[in-house]
């Protein structure tokens, strides 16, 4: 494989794929600000939907994504475009079903468990539909590398999401503030939307292996994904009044983290799926896995390093005072750095075959396991804050097996890496033990940057060669 193929759709499908993501984290930010305006009421409100229409969302949709990407790449790859678009079609259709029964389980939790009015579980119950399709148009577009086709739609779903919302804050309509998630996923939406026109086929298509894919990454993201989603709903057990809303918060800060990553997996895995269907040699593949991870954690760090530092005042900047994030933020931030970290080796994993992305979904359940003990245990005598810990805790437990299979069969020189960032870790923890300010956020964001310059320089790297190449 040559340079320019392996480096290329990380840079240019890459930007294209990290623009996308960062108008949806912008649209689900907007949405918890926009309603934190209103009220900490309205934030509850909006956290609890979109956990609610995440989780179930895994089923329908999410856990299936990998799958549609892994399949529509490897039919591309072996020139049965003809059989992709009938994948996506089928695709389409089982996503769409099942969005249907999870709308009913939606509907079902917000009024018995959040004790929503009937208007506002009915919109939690559409949001649940659309974001299911939302994510299935998403993986058809990069399983069929359609990346710009559905950056553009996101660019059209943001601005009908800031529309609807300026109109809600501008009306104070509270009761409302679910509007705006719907119609800012249904541009993306439409790329299923319109495969239902077509009857499914399946003969001739890899329907075992995709169901197996589905299953596998249903199971694994109710343990991954899902594992954050269920976070404002277990806060929102131990704390009614602010639960929620502040975990909710919490998000809002960290979920532009995970843009970086998310984009970088997107394209990793259809070109590592591209490669292996055509037997390439797994040595460039190493370092487009070592390049995505050190560049993510990079990227990541400077951000995490001022939340952990800035711990006790940080959600006084978006939000009202009474959502103080102290230990909970931290533990939060640290955790999603975990994440970011690992997401790489994840896709990596997915693209092998069925057995090495099973292991991401073991090592989710029982990272997601040791959490709900934490959870249980700590939450009567820590609070909220017991939710960032156990958070943290599955985080680490969830990365580590797949980074390990990634590295034995890639065979990938990750050099003197996980030492260097164990020692930023370290540092910006001592930072943050003597307080906090501006001198000790500049500090802790330029030992981070200091530390890991290698990477820094990979990255400038990557982007040279992307103007030389392209």
């Amino acid at each position: 494989m040559s340079d320019r193929r392996s480096t290329s759709p990380l840079v240019r499908d890459g930007a294209w794929s990290l623009l996308a993501i960062a108008l949806t984290g912008t649209v689900r930010a907007g949405a918890r600000f926009g309603a934190g305006t209103i009220s900490v009421d309205a934030l509850r409100t909006v956290t609890i939907a979109l956990s609610v229409a995440g989780i179930i969302t895994i089923v329908t949709a999410g856990g299936w994504s990998s799958g549609i990407i892994k399949f529509l790449s490897e039919l591309r790859g072996s020139d049965r475009s003809d059989d992709g678009d009938r994948l996506a079609t089928l695709a389409s259709w089982v996503v769409v079903g099942l969005s249907v029964l999870g709308a009913g389980a939606a509907l079902w939790y917000s009024v018995a468990a959040a004790e929503f009015d009937g208007a506002t579980a009915a919109l939690t119950a559409v949001l649940t539909v659309v974001f299911g399709l939302y994510i299935a148009g998403k993986s058809i577009a990069y399983g069929r590398q359609q990346v710009k086709r559905q950056a553009l739609l996101e660019i059209v779903g943001f601005g009908l999401f800031a529309v609807s919302l300026l109109a809600i804050l501008r009306g104070s309509l509270a009761q409302w503030v679910i509007v705006p998630l719907v119609v800012g996923f249904l541009p993306v939406a439409s790329l299923a939307i319109s495969r239902l026109a077509q009857l499914p086929t399946w003969r001739g298509l890899p329907t075992r292996a995709f169901a197996g894919y589905g299953l596998v990454g249903v199971v694994g993201s109710l343990a991954g994904v899902g594992f954050t989603s269920v976070t404002p709903l277990a806060a929102d057990r131990l704390d009614a009044a602010i639960g929620a809303a502040l975990i909710g918060a919490t998000l809002t800060y960290l979920e532009p983290l995970t843009l970086t990553p998310r984009a970088i997996s997107l394209v990793l895995l259809p070109e590592l799926s591209r490669g292996i269907g055509r037997g390439d040699d797994r040595t460039e593949a190493a370092k487009a896995v070592r390049a995505a991870t050190a560049i993510s954690a990079l990227i990541a760090g400077p951000l995490v390093a001022v939340l952990i530092v800035e711990r006790d005042r940080a959600l006084q900047w978006l939000f009202p005072d009474d959502l103080v994030g102290g230990a909970t933020l931290a533990w939060f931030a640290a955790a999603f750095w975990v994440s970011v970290i690992g997401a790489p080796a994840i896709a990596a994993l997915a693209a092998i075959r069925l057995r090495e992305a099973s292991v991401a979904m073991w090592s989710s359940l029982v990272g997601f396991s040791v959490a709900i003990v934490l959870w249980i245990a700590l939450g009567e005598r820590m609070g909220v804050a017991a939710i960032g810990l156990g958070y943290f805790v599955g985080s680490c437990i969830q990365v580590t097996a797949p980074l390990i299979i990634a590295t034995r069969f890639y065979a990938i020189a990750w050099r003197s890496l996980w030492l260097r960032l164990a020692m930023a870790a370290a540092g910006v923890f001592a930072i943050a033990a003597t307080g906090s300010g501006l001198v000790r956020d500049l500090a802790s964001v330029v030992l981070v940057v200091a530390v890991m310059a290698p990477e820094l320089r990979m990255a400038a790297s990557l982007i040279r060669r992307r103007r030389t190449t392209g």
